[in-house]
């Protein structure tokens, strides 16, 4: 296909590539992108496409390794930080994080190392965080690597540490009291709603969850008498499956 290709102008080239992104078609689209190097064409926003491709088949190496051969932009360098969070790369997405200080890029960045299970280097990454970088995924992505590790106190205290800055922390509690669900630590769950209600359902349901799965049907039943306002069907089949399970 590398030969064909080489009598073909770039607007003809950056269009076939297009296609074949659309198409997650990644080895054409690396074919295609091989083709206009050679013949030294302008690839502009065909080697964004590129890495997009990669990251979306998991091939991360292949992402880095265009990211790190052309001279990408802030777009191309977001399409390899997925990547390296998907490869759980963390290392690599610190390198990569140095193009691009944006808060999309810092949340890849701290996704690939709560997925690496490196959750202190993601609470650190969160708390250096700028104003401008700091949102309610990055908040999230840390919080759910403190989850996943164990780390309660440290899950807390960067809830805290958001409501502070003036961060969304709704979802970021709900996945943590997700991860509380998943280890059957329904004490820490009540906890944190308590502490943190949004007034969402989305996190009323987390823990009813978790008291559903912890065979603590009679504090989900009074927890849901007294939050109506938040519920809705999935609040009540967690309470009524709770109910059965407890009988």
């Amino acid at each position: 296909m590398l030969a064909r290709t080489r009598c073909v102008g770039q607007p003809v080239l950056a269009s076939l590539l297009s296609s074949c992104h659309k198409e997650t078609l990644w080895q054409e689209v690396l074919v295609l992108l091989e083709s206009m190097w050679s013949q030294r064409l302008q690839v502009g926003t065909s080697l964004n496409r590129a890495i997009s491709s990669c990251a979306s088949a998991a091939q991360w190496q292949l992402a880095l390794a265009l990211a790190e051969r052309g001279s990408v932009d802030p777009v191309g360098g977001r399409a390899a930080l997925a990547a390296l969070a998907a490869g759980h790369q963390w290392q690599r997405a610190l390198q990569l994080l140095q193009l691009d200080d944006s808060a999309t890029a810092l949340g890849a960045a701290v996704a690939a190392c709560a997925r690496a299970g490196r959750w202190a280097v993601a609470v650190a990454l969160c708390r250096q965080a700028r104003p401008a970088q700091l949102n309610h995924a990055v908040l999230s992505a840390a919080v759910s690597a403190c989850g996943q590790a164990a780390q309660w106190e440290t899950a807390l205290e960067l809830l805290r540490e958001g409501r502070a800055r003036a961060v969304d922390v709704g979802s970021a509690m709900s996945a943590v009291i997700a991860a509380c669900r998943r280890r059957q630590r329904w004490i820490e769950a009540l906890a944190l709603f308590q502490d943190f209600n949004t007034g969402d359902s989305m996190s009323l349901n987390a823990t009813l969850s978790a008291l559903e799965r912890g065979l603590q049907w009679h504090r989900a039943l009074f927890l849901l008498s007294t939050k109506l306002e938040q519920a809705d069907i999935r609040s009540f089949n967690a309470v009524i499956s709770g109910c059965i399970r407890g009988h």
